[in-house]
């Protein structure tokens, strides 16, 4: 275990004991995760929105290049490594086992949605998060609106959710966070595998912001540019392996896939303005958009990330920095649809609300986490089913052979 990260565990049972519990409460994360998808997908199966008609989701273009159907990937510019994804349902869902969309799509989405959980779990335990209380926190992001509305639409994010927790476990491992440069740089080419902007998470993780916490300005500056040219050195090389993995993509998927890293296409997405601003707090998605006061949970997010900043050691602080680094990307990039964008925050969220928890907070918080989520879950599944049905009141939902493809 890394123990910079981690810290020590107190109060350990038996290790035989220890690993049965652990294993009980992966078993009820993956079981829950598993379930909500499935809760969420049921009411529409075989039903998705289409292009833009829900916080302007990419369904119908996510849909097109899972299926084949489509003139060109150019979104793996910013999307690098979603076209393996592509690849393997077209050869083995659709080609082998000959299953329709409408069953194929929601399926894989959900299984990465659980994925996503069991990662969640993973990263809590080797930040030394308790099983019991793992479990808790993970079963509230099942719970969030970023779960119960994504969990099984056709759509990128909680894929780079997944990929930015893989990333923080493979930095928290021994050797991880800098000193194996092969190691540090398969993190950073996993945490920009499927959204480039993700790979901030390893930006974030190699700053030492030790002497920030102190109020040394000079040190804090000298510390880091004396292993900046080494940092360089290893972005780059994790640059090289998003290539190397990109170039395949091209004659696999037999059509044109948009050059990684391309942002100066992406200029038209930057806007900034009150209206934009106001709707970038949705990024923390434990309550969707439209219902009353939509903005207290994300604020109180907000504040639970500046309050971990002074609660987390310095080595921890990647954590709530990468939240925080969504809200403030956001606000000048899509923020309108910020909320589109949140599963690839949530994660991190939630990470650090359980270590503030850890640091300060009595030992049956999980048990009021968990009762907070069957109550959030109530209200997100019923919010969800609301606005879907909006979205089939203005003939917007679309069976996945009729949805628009781009």
């Amino acid at each position: 275990m890394n123990a910079d990260v981690m810290g020590t565990r107190q109060g350990m049972v038996s290790p035989a004991r220890a690993k049965v519990l652990d294993a009980a409460c992966f078993a009820v994360v993956v079981a829950c995760a598993a379930i909500v998808a499935w809760m969420a997908a049921v009411p529409f199966l075989g039903h998705v929105p289409d292009q833009n008609a829900f916080y302007s989701a990419d369904t119908g273009r996510v849909y097109a290049y899972l299926s084949g159907k489509t003139d060109g990937y150019y979104r793996m510019k910013v999307h690098p490594l979603y076209g393996w994804f592509c690849i393997f349902y077209q050869a083995i869902v659709v080609k082998t086992f000959h299953v329709p969309a409408s069953i194929g799509i929601p399926a894989l989405s959900g299984a990465i949605s659980v994925t996503t959980c069991g990662l969640l779990y993973a990263v809590m335990r080797r930040l030394a998060v308790t099983p019991v209380a793992a479990a808790s926190f993970v079963l509230l992001f099942c719970s969030s609106a970023t779960y119960v509305f994504w969990s099984t639409l056709p759509e990128t994010h909680m894929l780079a959710g997944a990929s930015v927790l893989l990333a923080v476990l493979i930095m928290t491992s021994p050797n991880g966070a800098g000193q194996n440069i092969w190691k540090s740089a398969a993190a950073f080419a996993i945490g920009c595998s499927i959204v480039v902007t993700d790979g901030m998470i390893w930006v974030l993780r190699q700053i030492d912001f030790a002497p920030a916490r102190r109020g040394d300005v000079r040190e804090f500056l000298q510390a880091n540019l004396a292993k900046s040219r080494l940092l360089f050195r290893t972005a780059a090389l994790g640059v090289g392996i998003i290539y190397v993995l990109w170039l395949p993509e091209w004659p696999l998927l037999g059509k044109r896939a948009g050059l990684p890293f391309n942002f100066l296409e992406e200029r038209h997405f930057v806007e900034v303005g009150a209206s934009n601003s106001a709707l970038t707090i949705h990024i923390f998605g434990l309550t969707p958009p439209g219902i009353a006061v939509d903005w207290l949970m994300p604020l109180l997010c907000v504040a639970a990330m500046v309050v971990a900043l002074r609660v987390l050691t310095p080595r921890q602080w990647f954590i709530p920095l990468f939240a925080l680094f969504g809200l403030a990307l956001h606000t000048v990039y899509s923020g309108d649809c910020a909320f589109l964008f949140s599963p690839d925050y949530m994660p991190m969220v939630i990470v650090a609300l359980a270590l503030v928890a850890k640091e300060r907070l009595p030992k049956w918080t999980p048990g009021v986490i968990a009762v907070a989520a069957l109550l959030l879950l109530t209200l997100n599944m019923g919010e969800w089913t609301r606005q879907m049905d909006g979205v089939a009141a203005t003939g917007k939902l679309m069976t996945f052979d009729s949805v628009t493809l781009h």
